[in-house]
């Protein structure tokens, strides 16, 4: 079994284009504007190459705010995972001898949740989210433009942004906070915490089989329990019936 653990460097597949385009109103809708503020977070955390990227002045790396730009599915993914974690923790500490479970933990990846240490999913996040590793430069910024704005009267609460960059778009969410987020890393989020999960179901299987086992023993042992009593209660019968004929 490997380490799942996963690094999120993939955040944005971005063609080396040139062509540079204003932004069409993205400061005049709620909607785009969270949109680039969460763009904003993201290149503070990142590697700027040239003066193409202009950040506002005072900004700083901010994890926690791209966290909260997140949508509740893009968190909802991260929640599940820190749970599995735990889960498969749970099972190496009921199912393994004691003497293996530094090895387990070592080997599933496990070992996080006190080395790093994780306790929540916002820990998790920090943990294998490592925007550093992006770079923006002209091409990125223009690639990241807003485009267009695309709503729909019968989904006001979701907006889809078209960037200059080809077939790309992302969506943003009005949650019931009145608050609007991205689903802009949910397909990497996807991707790095599959192994979680697909190691949670290995050990739940390991724990299924182990647990069959377990039955089976007990089982036994049950029915040898049984048959001893009833061979004790045979024999106690027997010897009764001896008595009551001995005391005739």
């Amino acid at each position: 079994m490997r380490n799942f653990i996963t690094l999120i460097v993939g955040l944005m597949t971005i063609s080396m284009i040139s062509a540079c385009s204003a932004e069409v109103n993205e400061t005049k809708t709620e909607a785009s504007k969270a949109y680039v503020d969460f763009r904003t977070a993201v290149e503070a955390c990142g590697q700027i190459e040239d003066d193409s990227v202009v950040l506002p002045e005072g900004t700083q790396c901010d994890k926690q705010a791209i966290w909260n730009a997140l949508d509740a599915q893009s968190k909802g993914q991260f929640v599940d995972a820190f749970n599995a974690l735990k889960h498969i923790d749970q099972i190496i500490v009921d199912y393994f001898d004691p003497i293996e479970h530094k090895q387990m933990r070592l080997r599933t990846g496990v070992n996080v949740l006190k080395d790093v240490p994780i306790h929540n999913e916002f820990d998790l996040f920090n943990y294998i989210f490592k925007p550093e590793k992006l770079v923006f430069n002209k091409n990125t910024v223009s690639a990241l433009t807003v485009k267009e704005e695309i709503a729909s009267n019968e989904t006001p609460n979701i907006v889809t942004i078209e960037r200059n960059l080809d077939n790309y778009s992302i969506t943003m969410i009005k949650e019931s906070d009145n608050v609007w987020r991205t689903d802009w890393l949910l397909d990497n989020i996807n991707t790095s915490l599959e192994p979680i999960f697909a190691s949670e179901a290995a050990m739940q299987e390991y724990a299924k089989g182990n647990l069959i086992e377990e039955m089976k023993r007990r089982t036994q042992v049950r029915d040898y329990f049984l048959l001893k009593q009833a061979v004790k209660e045979e024999r106690a019968k027997a010897l009764l019936k001896q008595e009551q004929q001995a005391a005739n």
